[in-house]
């Protein structure tokens, strides 16, 4: 740091003994005035030559303190008149106010809030006031400074922190009176009286230093202090406290000092002498490669090597720097430290048996492996480990030194002298060697290439010459600095007036770059330039220097160029020119940098020179001549291929014109782009005539516009495979009659059939289906098709003969499951009925025989509640509003439900609170009193509906008066035994089923429409007489005339001995030939056997005159049957349509 004076003006002369002292000093705002309180007067001062502006007489007396405003519209000034005075920029007055004590000092806020303080009281006024807000305090203020908050300075030694509203935020103590307080950002500097510069940040001391003098006056510059008092200097400091230089020295004790942002720096003296300083810093660097090294704040030195960077601290002036390999050295004013790092590394430890003390006289030019440089004028002085080794004395000045490496202990000196000479020195050499002789112009640096070739030499009349031996290959002018780059033997960067820096290899032009500042150093592709004082590393694009080398065919140094940092587009352009060139290792290496596989691939292998550089004209996009190249070097292949992949067909059909190529192979490889392009039409077009089936598949696929008419065109041409996948792809767009055509061409009757059963048309399906086999395609969604569509009994059929009896079984179970839910009973028994007669054709066509027999008890079952239902469904109605079904059928209905169910569980759905209540109501209508009786107490252990409770009592309280008992009319006749029956057997208390006679267990065959007892005695032919045997002999006309006496019948007789013969069981009666052939056939009915393999069931009718009709193993009578099958057109039982012979045998 350098400190140049200004100006100076000696100030005014003193009165009698009494000193013009300068108190205050204050700069404006734009730098270019300051303000000096002298004696009574405020002066205003030109900073740029001293010239007197305005001589301001406001005040009355002496003239302590002044302040500028922000803005720079106005100052304020202060002083022992106890007045304050605001002064506009141009020395004009525009507002008074005072105090009870003298003005001691003022300062500006940020906002422009002005603080007066004296020793009582300090005050607070803003533009937007009208007065002057004034506190009281305790001690005599002595300075005052403003940041975010108001710090005040007291001659106790109190410093006060305060806010905007002047309210304490806090405060601390010093050891002397406060006579500076200034604030550097957040931290407040307090110079006290007890010799001390004490930094606070929140209140809190973070360091404090011993000064050596009573400070007076400080001022923050820049990233410094300025400190003035009784030792009767100006100095720099650091924001530590750490003394860095000193400014100026007066006679006389330093009373103001202030400063401005341009490093200029205002001093006023007790003895009234004013000057003006301007600080000029140098910037402090040391170069090694591409390591760097500069000082920040003067004391800290910073080492930055690429995007790594380490801060040294210390507490002193770094007056310079050295920098080689891994040591450092740092010259601070009276020693020389030395650093040490590891390789690769910017951690730097002290090495102190490395360094020097005693050395403030001389100078640090250098520092190598084992040895420290330092210099005074002519003067080399070698250290090692703090001796002197040798030392060299020159004739004249040193001016350059630079460490030109070499083995360690033994390397070599660049040294430039004030007399334009360059010498070389070896640290193992007492003598050096000349080589460049003196000039006339001194050397501002010397230093060689890389390769020890060259010598670049910048005199200090800003001429650069490159020495190639002892000629000269390269000068420049006007220059002011200059280096060889470290990684690039001929290249030389250099900075030049106006912002300017040039990169130039020797034999080739100057390529300029617009930075600023000096050129120091070169390594790669950065320059080291020094503006101000700091070092920076400037990024240099290379594109130009490589364009240059590719021109000139230099490859190797342009790859080098390259290395060190270009654009993708830069590497390209290197390898296609190198290519070109047959440079392939530099091709190849360029290439590899910006990952091109495919060109690499296409320098891998040795290829003959003309087909590589056809291809490498290919990858630059002159298609036409690499089309050239190839057919010159016999490859037309090479060049149909070519543009095959460029889609140009066209040119590859007449490079092909003049081979043997195969055109079918080009045809595909058009279809195929044509296909990536995503034209399918013009794809499928051009694969018909050499892949059918791809043209089938793209087209069926892609389904373009049109597509369905261009692949019916293709159908009608192509057979096999192929033409089952246009059907295939017929179906999946619904265009079923070019399916079907398709079809009918490929004779293909399972695929017509499933298109039928695609489209629905079952008639078509069916007929075209006729005796095949394996119809589960066809019948099975038929069946659901059915099923969906209320059509059950036909879905049932399609079931069985899609072969799925367990679907049929399914879906019937959960038809019966819905028709009990809705109490559709008549609908649950017909599916029971269903269900039983499929689960025994199931079971005989699974296993035969056997398989029925297993499958027999859930016959019976099913057909149980097949009848339970069919019973309570006539019960059920019962309870509608409005009642078709006669009171007798109700009564018999209800009987036979109580009797058949006994005491099992009903099946789901019948309520025999319900079968109770018929029961009951019918009992007591048609005078069964003993059985409604019956009845009514059952129904009064059961929960019964709270609508009937009343009805119910009612009947019961009218039944009593009845006689307990039932009208003979209503008693059952067994026509076999021929015992009157109970109304309900007594036997249902204690099993089910019990809907037989009570004396001979024969069974009640009861009309399934009146569910009265119909008199039918049941038979079975003796054995080994078959039924077929059976019914031959009973079609017969009888043998025996039968009379009036039954006792002469031979069936009256098989019945008597039977009734004879068996025990508690039922048997039935067994019949021989004889009696068989006795029967009129009129009087007998046959149940035809439930599946083959089981006997028919044989019914004699005791009374010939009442008309029977049977249907499905149930009797009714004739007339009633013949009226619901009219009226229904089926069945009541069973609902089928196909009855047969419903009468006797």
């Amino acid at each position: 740091m350098e400190a140049k004076q200004v100006w100076q003006d000696p100030g005014l002369p003193p009165k009698g003994n009494v000193k013009a002292t300068v108190y205050s000093m204050a700069y404006a705002p734009s730098g270019k005035e300051v303000v000096v309180a002298v004696s009574s007067l405020v002066l205003v001062y030109a900073t740029i030559d001293g010239d007197l502006r305005h001589r301001l007489r406001g005040h009355k007396d002496t003239v302590y303190a002044l302040a500028y405003a922000p803005s720079g519209s106005r100052f304020a000034s202060g002083g022992a008149d106890r007045t304050v005075i605001i002064w506009n920029d141009k020395g004009e007055g525009i507002l008074k106010f005072t105090h009870n004590d003298s003005i001691q000092c003022v300062c500006y806020s940020k906002s422009e809030q002005l603080t007066s303080c004296t020793a009582s009281d300090f005050g607070l006024w803003s533009k937007e006031q009208k007065s002057v807000t004034k506190h009281k305090i305790s001690s005599k203020i002595l300075s005052c400074t403003w940041g975010d908050l108001l710090a005040l300075g007291m001659a106790s030694g109190t410093v006060q922190i305060r806010d905007k509203k002047a309210a304490e935020h806090s405060r601390f103590e010093r050891n002397g009176p406060v006579w500076c307080v200034a604030w550097c950002d957040d931290t407040l500097v307090v110079g006290a009286w007890d010799e001390t510069l004490a930094f606070y940040h929140n209140g809190v001391l973070i360091k404090e230093r011993k000064i050596g003098s009573y400070p007076v006056s400080l001022c923050p510059c820049g990233p410094h202090l300025v400190v003035g008092g009784s030792d009767r200097t100006a100095a720099l400091y650091t924001r530590e406290g750490v003394r860095l230089a000193t400014i100026c020295e007066d006679a006389e004790w330093v009373f103001s000092v202030v400063s401005h942002r341009n490093n200029s720096v205002g001093v006023g003296s007790y003895g009234g002498a004013i000057s003006l300083w301007h600080l000029e810093f140098e910037a402090v660097y040391g170069l090694a490669s591409d390591r760097f090294a500069f000082t920040e704040k003067m004391t800290d030195v910073i080492v930055q090597q690429a995007e790594k960077r380490v801060r040294i601290k210390s507490r002193e002036r770094v007056v310079n720097i050295a920098l080689y390999m891994d040591r450092l050295a740092i010259q601070l004013p009276d020693r020389v430290n030395v650093y040490e790092c590891d390789e690769g590394d910017l951690h730097y430890r002290l090495r102190k048996e490395h360094g020097l003390t005693g050395v403030s006289s001389q100078r640090l030019v250098g520092i190598t492996a084992h040895h420290v440089l330092l210099c005074t004028e002519a003067k080399l002085l070698l250290y090692q480990d703090q001796q002197l080794v040798r030392q060299w004395i020159l004739d004249v000045a040193i001016t350059s030194i630079v460490v030109d490496g070499g083995p360690a202990g033994r390397e070599g000196l660049i040294v430039g002298l004030e007399n334009g000479a360059v010498l070389k020195l070896y640290l193992d050499n007492a003598f050096p060697v000349e080589l460049v002789p003196p000039s006339s112009s001194g050397i501002v640096v010397a230093s060689l290439s890389p390769d020890r070739k060259r010598l670049l030499m910048l005199s200090t009349s800003q001429i650069l010459q490159i020495y190639e031996g002892s000629k000269v290959v390269m000068v420049e002018e006007d220059v002011t600095g200059a280096a060889f780059n470290a990684h690039l033997d001929d290249c030389v960067c250099y900075s030049q007036f106006s912002d300017k820096v040039a990169v130039r290899f020797i034999d080739k032009p100057a390529l300029q770059h617009k930075i600023k500042g000096r050129v120091v150093g070169s390594a790669g592709s950065k320059v080291f330039v020094v503006d101000g004082t700091r070092v920076e590393a400037v990024d240099l694009p290379q594109s130009q220097a490589l364009s240059q080398h590719i021109a000139d065919k230099d490859f190797e140094t342009a790859h080098k160029l390259a290395c060190l940092g270009v654009t993708e587009a830069d590497w390209r352009r290197l390898a296609i020119a190198a290519a070109r060139a047959m440079n392939l290792e530099t091709a190849r290496a360029a290439y590899s940098r910006v990952h091109d596989l495919r060109l690499l691939e296409v320098l891998k292998d040795d290829k003959d020179a003309d087909v590589l550089q056809g291809e490498l004209l290919a990858y630059a996009g002159q298609y036409q001549e690499a089309a050239k190249v190839f057919s010159r070097a016999g490859k037309v292949q090479l060049a149909i291929d070519l543009f095959a992949d460029l889609r140009q067909w066209e040119e590859a059909k007449m490079f092909a014109a003049s081979s043997d190529v195969d055109s079918r192979e080009l045809v595909r490889r058009q279809a195929e782009w044509a296909e990536e392009i995503e034209d399918w039409n013009a794809a499928a077009e051009m694969y018909v005539s050499v892949d059918p089936a791809r043209a089938v598949q793209l087209l069926g696929e892609r389904r373009h516009p049109g597509w369905v008419k261009q692949l019916a065109s293709i159908a009608r041409t192509v057979t096999g495979d192929v033409l089952r996948k246009c059907a295939t792809y017929f179906l999946d767009a619904g265009e079923d009659e070019l399916a079907r055509e398709v079809y009918a061409k490929l004779d293909d009757v399972d695929m017509l059939i499933e298109l039928h059963v695609r489209k629905q048309q079952w008639a078509e399906a069916i007929a075209l289906a006729g005796e095949r086999k394996n119809t589960e395609k066809l019948y099975l969604p038929y069946a659901e098709y059915l099923a969906l569509h209320d059509q059950f009994d036909e879905a049932l059929d399609a079931y069985r003969k899609a072969g799925r009896p367990d679907q049929a079984s399914r879906m019937m179970e959960q038809l019966t499951f819905n028709a009990v839910v809705e109490s559709r009973f008549k609908d649950a028994s017909y599916y029971y009925w269903r269900l039983a007669t499929e689960s025994l054709r199931s079971a005989f066509e699974a296993g035969g025989p056997d398989a029925v027999h297993d499958a027999l008890p859930f016959y019976q079952s099913c057909l149980e509640k097949a009848d339970a239902y069919y019973a309570y469904s006539f019960l059920e109605s019962f309870f509608l509003p409005f009642t078709p079904v006669q009171p007798e059928v109700l009564f018999n209905a209800a009987r036979f439900l109580v009797n058949t169910l006994g005491t099992n569980e009903a099946p789901l759905g019948i309520s025999r609170v319900k079968i109770l209540y018929t029961l009951a109501k019918q009992a007591k209508t048609l005078g069964a009193y003993k059985l409604a009786r019956f009845a009514y107490d059952k129904l009064a252990h059961t929960k019964v509906d709270a609508a009937w409770v009343d009805s119910l009592e009612v009947d019961m309280v009218t039944v009593h008066a009845k006689p307990v008992r039932d009208s003979p009319d209503l008693l059952p006749v067994c026509y076999r035994c021929g015992a009157a029956n109970a109304l309900l057997n007594p036997a249902t208390a204690r099993s089910h089923n019990c809907d037989v006679c009570a004396s001979c267990g024969h069974p009640f065959v009861r009309s399934f429409l009146t569910f009265d007892i119909l008199p039918l005695i049941e038979f079975l032919p003796a054995p080994p007489i078959t039924d077929d045997e059976a019914l031959s002999l009973i079609r017969e006309p009888p043998t025996e005339q039968i009379g009036d006496d039954d006792d002469g019948d031979l069936f009256t007789k098989a019945i008597n001995r039977t009734l004879s013969t068996q025990d508690d069981a039922y048997v039935s009666v067994t019949v021989d030939a004889d009696t068989l052939a006795s029967l009129r056939r009129e009087e007998v009915y046959v149940c035809a056997p439930r599946h083959p393999g089981m006997r028919a069931t044989f019914y004699k009718s005791a009374l010939p005159d009442v008309h029977l009709a049977i249907s499905q193993h149930r009797f009714f009578h004739e007339e009633d049957f013949e009226f619901a099958v009219l009226r229904d057109g089926h069945c009541p039982y069973s609902r089928l349509k196909d009855l047969g012979d419903t009468g006797p045998c």
